[in-house]
């Protein structure tokens, strides 16, 4: 028979998933950070403003390419995470989520608020000019797009420009592990970005509520072991 601490401590761990370990699925709440690409220049394998490759240099990648370049801001956005190791001179950055049109344009005015560009707040005084990145508090939509080539669609409830110096900005800013699931949202469907206004509604009026109701039961089990 388990003793009643290792019962607390699978309780406690249910609370969250990793996944590392654990696929993702529709509904599920995460922090994610990374460079904000434009799929223009992903399709393109060469950034049209620097002529570097996209996945290997996101971080050539201007501010104002992104974000006053019609054909770039006009394409889908996506959240390209860092390579597993910084040592290999090949490493690629990978496609990690798609935005969906709403959470776009909230990381395009996030980038236009402390970037150097035409159309950002400081015009172009501002030494944030080259390698957007963001960090998001997001729930998935879909798990994958164009045909299963894509990454899965996530929609941003928040979003911050993370200090460039921090290494850890999930927990800095949202006091959360970086990709670890923290609970799933059993009233999202699954959505390809055409609805995505009934999805983005339905999703936001349910998130806080299903999730303080698991939270709230899930530690009322834990106390009512620890008293017994």
């Amino acid at each position: 028979m388990m003793s009643r601490s290792s019962t607390m401590l699978i309780l406690l761990a249910s609370l969250f998933r990793s996944p590392g370990n654990w696929a993702l699925e529709i509904g599920d709440n995460l922090c994610v950070q990374g460079y904000i690409m434009d799929k223009f220049c992903i399709d393109s394998v060469n950034m049209i403003d620097t002529g570097r490759e996209t996945l290997k240099e996101p971080f050539e990648h201007s501010v104002h390419c992104l974000v006053d370049t019609p054909i770039c801001y006009n394409s889908e956005f996506e959240v390209l995470t860092d390579p597993t190791t910084t040592s290999d001179a090949d490493a690629r950055y990978t496609r990690g989520y798609r935005l969906t049109e709403t959470s776009k344009q909230l990381v395009i005015d996030l980038a236009r608020s402390v970037g150097s560009c035409a159309t950002c707040v400081k015009g172009y005084d501002s030494d944030v000019e080259f390698g957007f990145r963001a960090v998001l508090n997001a729930t998935v939509l879909a798990l994958s797009t164009d045909g299963g080539e894509g990454p899965p669609l996530i929609m941003a409830h928040n979003q911050a420009f993370p200090n460039p110096s921090d290494n850890d900005p999930c927990q800095t800013v949202f006091g959360l592990t970086e990709g670890t699931v923290m609970f799933n949202n059993p009233n999202v469907t699954s959505d390809d970005g055409t609805n995505e206004g009934t999805a983005d509604s339905e999703a936001t009026s349910m998130l806080s509520f299903a999730s303080s109701q698991f939270v709230h039961g899930l530690l009322i089990t834990i106390l009512g072991l620890y008293m017994s």
